[in-house]
């Protein structure tokens, strides 16, 4: 029912209602056979005399109004049966280093847009679902104080709620546990700073995994999506709003596509131009009691028709309601709880890009979280403190796991709103003129922060072992002493290389050190403490004599073949082979025309892992070639691993081949992408870039344990 006293009826929304007729004749033409009936020539006649009548006879114009635009509404609820609702939300990211790219090429004019964006929605009495990048946000409260400041009041006036709190918007599968939590700690902490909250988690790209309910809980959140605009599928349900159970049973109300129902989403920067395909959609589905179409665009593009639904929106639901995410939840109801697998999620091959960037944030993950355990055990030595420090890093490391350094890692600032926005609108911006793609800032970004961290811990291992070491060496021992600690809580039999007096000579030994424990050895000639072993190397490697592939054979029996594929056929050639009492170190060389490439293969004294390093300067891919009975395949994500019986897939650190004996786990630091044959298990590493790639192949059998 219209309400035309509270919304007054302009000039504009007289054009608005002209406009969407073009919307509501595509859809009745859709019809194949008995269109609804509707006189189109009628009814555009009665708005062309409206508009021209408007200013001469105001209160004839406005029931003239009404009556036409019920017209409209009756003639689609005839034949649409479902009740449709929409969500309609805005995304952005990203600022990295004070440079914006993407949305944020110019963040000036970009927070001017947010404004007018928001305005829009306030003045149209539309609901305002953001999903900006918390650090994004923050960033401009401190650059733009006062614009900020009319951000937040105008949010606080409308109908507006923050539905992704992350603080830099990743794609959680493809980072370490840590940094999943850490984006949801640093973004709820800094977003309340702001003056702003949530208690919702709705992700435009693909960003969650099963474990995902459990994490929200713990951070007091209500509500999730399963939904996703951008590279990446997700699961299904029949209804919108279910019951999504985590691996802890942890269960949390969240929207779903519905099954057999093309959302809307997917159109980028068309989503109102599409509604007579939604429309029609749905009139193919009288069936279902509720469709929910749902779309988040980048908040930098203007939408054809958006503004012209809107108006006509404030005075009926023509196409439906539009709804804030909570009120999704609140007038639908829960049909069903789920718990789904990881197979049922899946990333698009365009993340995977840039190799070098996921090597970087491994290590990056990796040392800051050593380092901070090492900064937690100088406490014990009433050392200070500081967690100030560790702060600032994953501040620094996370906006560098932000989606748009993964799926575009070769944009410059200023390239996407060269690509997105008009001439007349590019004229009347300043887009910065950095010569650095996004993630070669990432990357410079990820050496400062291990650097600190390289320097931390060392500052942090010698407080910790003069603390240990007053009480147990002889200070004149001390020069010739070696200190080695695990920061690991469990077991590590590795190799430890030390320098000797001589230059540029170093010593190596194998060191097995408890869960956050340490060992000590004296290096000195009379009181020498570094163990020496028998070599026992439990590998053999062997060049076949198609000079393709190489057999590794463990404990005296053949476990797998190791062959690669460039885009050209090549030959291998075994170029170096080196062995001392404590590593065995295999060089070869890929010979292919006008190109090569060098896997080195090293295998250590009592361990059962073979470590290699790939250096190719072309695309390429490794297969590993079981020769052994293998049952089932598993791969590990964010606090999971399960079985997987795809054939393409993403891992974030293994594939664990499980046999009936032997078991193949092979472990890899920046190439993410597999696709494994369920038939033989035959498995193939995904390389989409020249570069350096490090992995790991180990062998267990029954009487070994992993190391």
């Amino acid at each position: 029912m219209l309400n035309t006293e509270q919304n007054e009826i302009r000039l504009e929304d007289i054009k608005a209602l002209n406009s969407i007729f073009d919307l509501f004749l595509t859809f009745i033409n859709k019809f194949p056979i008995k269109k609804p009936r509707f006189n189109s020539d009628k009814f555009r006649g009665k708005l062309d005399d409206i508009e021209q009548k408007f200013h001469q006879n105001e209160k004839i114009t406005r029931k003239e109004f009404v009556n036409q635009l019920n017209k409209l509404k009756s003639t689609i609820h005839k034949v649409v049966v479902p009740e449709l609702l929409y969500i309609i939300g805005w995304h952005g990211g990203i600022i990295i280093n004070d440079i914006g790219f993407c949305e944020f090429d110019n963040p000036s004019y970009s927070l001017d847009r947010l404004l007018k964006s928001i305005r829009l929605a306030i003045d149209n009495q539309m609901p305002y679902n953001l999903e900006v990048a918390v650090s994004c946000l923050e960033w401009l409260n401190e650059r733009y104080p006062e614009n900020f400041e009319e951000f937040l009041n105008l949010f606080k006036q409308g109908k507006c709620e923050i539905i992704n709190p992350s603080y830099s918007q990743p794609y959680n599968l493809i980072i370490g546990p840590e940094s999943n939590l850490k984006h949801f700690e640093y973004g709820l902490k800094n977003l309340r700073k702001i003056g702003l909250d949530s208690n919702m988690y709705y992700c435009s790209e693909s960003s969650i995994h099963p474990q995902i309910p459990q994490i929200l809980k713990g951070f007091s959140i209500k509500y999730a999506s399963l939904r996703t605009r951008l590279l990446g599928v997700n699961p299904t349900a029949n209804s919108p709003h279910i019951g999504w159970i985590g691996l802890d049973n942890t269960s949390l109300d969240a929207i779903v596509d519905q099954s057999g129902i093309f959302n809307g989403e997917y159109w980028h920067g068309t989503f109102f131009q599409e509604l007579p395909n939604l429309l029609f959609q749905a009139v193919a589905r009288p069936f279902m009691k509720k469709i929910v179409y749902s779309n988040l665009e980048d908040f930098i593009n203007t939408m054809p028709y958006q503004e012209e639904v809107w108006r006509m929106s404030k005075f009926s639901n023509i196409f439906g309601k539009f709804l804030s995410f909570t009120e999704f939840f609140e007038l639908t109801e829960r049909d069903g709880d789920f718990k789904y697998i990881r197979d049922e999620f899946r990333l698009s091959d365009h993340v995977f890009q840039s190799s070098k960037l996921f090597l970087y944030n491994k290590n990056s993950e990796i040392l800051i979280i050593i380092a901070e355990i090492l900064n937690g055990i100088l406490s014990y030595y009433n050392q200070e403190s500081k967690d100030a420090l560790f702060e600032h890093l994953w501040e620094k490391l996370l906006p560098n796991q932000a989606h748009d350094c993964y799926v575009g890692p070769y944009i410059r600032s200023g390239d996407y709103s060269q690509t997105q926005l008009d001439m007349e609108e590019l004229r009347n911006i300043n887009l910065t003129k950095n010569p650095n793609t996004i993630s070669e800032l990432s990357i410079q970004i990820h050496k400062e922060i291990q650097d600190t961290c390289t320097s931390q811990m060392n500052g942090a291992l010698l407080e910790i072992a003069k603390g240990i070491l007053k009480e147990q060496i002889n200070p004149e021992e001390l020069p010739n002493t070696l200190f080695v600690f695990n920061p690991t809580p469990y077991s590590r039999r590795d190799i430890i290389s030390f320098p000797l007096h001589q230059k540029n000579i170093h010593r190596k030994f194998i060191a097995e050190v408890p869960g956050f424990g340490y060992k000590i050895y004296s290096t000195s000639e009379e009181h020498n403490k570094i163990p020496k072993s028998k070599p026992l190397f439990f590998y053999e490697l062997k060049l076949l004599d198609d000079f393709k592939k190489i057999e590794v054979i463990y404990k005296e029996n053949l476990v797998y073949e190791l062959s690669f594929l460039p885009l050209i056929p090549y030959d291998l050639e075994l170029k170096e082979k080196y062995r001392n009492d404590v590593e065995e170190k295999y060089i070869f060389i890929g010979n292919a025309k006008n190109q090569s490439f060098k896997v080195e293969i090293v295998q250590f004294s009592g361990i059962n892992r073979l470590e290699i390093i790939l250096e190719t300067n072309s695309k390429n891919h490794v297969i590993l070639t079981p020769k052994v009975n293998i049952q089932k395949s598993l791969i590990n994500y964010p606090f999971g691993i399960e079985e997987t019986r795809r054939r393409q897939i993403q891992t974030l650190d293994f594939v664990w081949l499980k046999g009936i004996s032997e078991q193949i786990i092979y472990i890899q630091k920046n190439s993410q992408r597999f696709e494994i044959n369920q038939e033989n298990f035959e498995l193939k590493n995904i390389l989409y870039d020249k570069g350096r790639y490090e992995f790991a192949i180990v062998i267990t059998d029954k009487r070994d344990s992993l190391s």
